[in-house]
């Protein structure tokens, strides 16, 4: 049996960490899980104040059922960890022995892809963004369920982000404008195609371009 590890990643926006369980390198097909996920298809994201040139924050939703992703099924199934950080006492004279430690208990996920948002409420389309502006390439990227949330429905991902590329997100509410609001979680075209008919979404990527980029696929 390989040993697992956990990497933990302290984030100064959301004062959670963001973590990551470790495992042997996954296979080169992507699969189809049906288990708890991550979903960051139209996800805003914001540079991590740690690394703000590589790494970025997103909110993400937490879903159960089918998704892809090139890990292993047990790799990137949901694991609850208990993590322990000191909490020093606001005097700065007291020793370090009358430090307290806190308990966090928290779900790790993965981020993968599935065509759940379309026919949801709050669905426009799939917006077509230019090379220039930057975004986040979430698949397969660690997550946290925000132990903050009540409803346990939301995640904290840390994504890379991506330069140079033009890119496909289900964010942006259809309007151009806001390729360079947000870094946006998304994928180049050639990603979505590969993927897309592999996750069980419907018809093809093109049908839900947003209708005013619709000539834009001519091009």
């Amino acid at each position: 049996m390989s040993r697992m590890r956990i990497v933990c990643h302290p984030t100064q926006i959301f004062f959670l960490l963001v973590c990551v369980a470790v495992a042997p390198a996954p296979p080169l097909s992507a699969q189809v899980c049906n288990q708890p996920y991550a979903l960051c298809t139209s996800a805003p994201c914001i540079p991590d104040p740690d690394d703000p040139e590589n790494q970025a924050i997103c909110r993400c939703t937490v879903q159960t059922g089918d998704s892809l992703s090139d890990a292993f099924c047990a790799d990137r199934a949901e694991k609850t960890v208990s993590l322990f950080y000191a909490r020093t006492p606001t005097k700065t004279d007291v020793p370090e022995t009358e430090k307290s430690f806190v308990e966090l208990t928290t779900t790790l996920l993965t981020s993968t892809f599935s065509c759940h948002e379309i026919g949801t409420d709050g669905f426009e389309g799939m917006l077509i963004c230019p090379p220039g502006d930057p975004w986040t390439d979430c698949l397969g990227a660690p997550c946290t369920v925000d132990p903050g949330d009540p409803t346990q429905s939301q995640a904290i991902c840390r994504c890379p982000i991506v330069r140079g590329e033009p890119f496909l997100t289900f964010g942006g509410g259809c309007d151009p404008e806001t390729c360079s609001t947000a870094y946006w979680s998304a994928a180049t075209p050639e990603a979505v195609n590969s993927s897309w008919s592999a996750a069980g979404c419907p018809l093809t990527w093109q049908s839900f371009v947003c209708q005013n980029q619709k000539g834009s696929l001519s091009n």
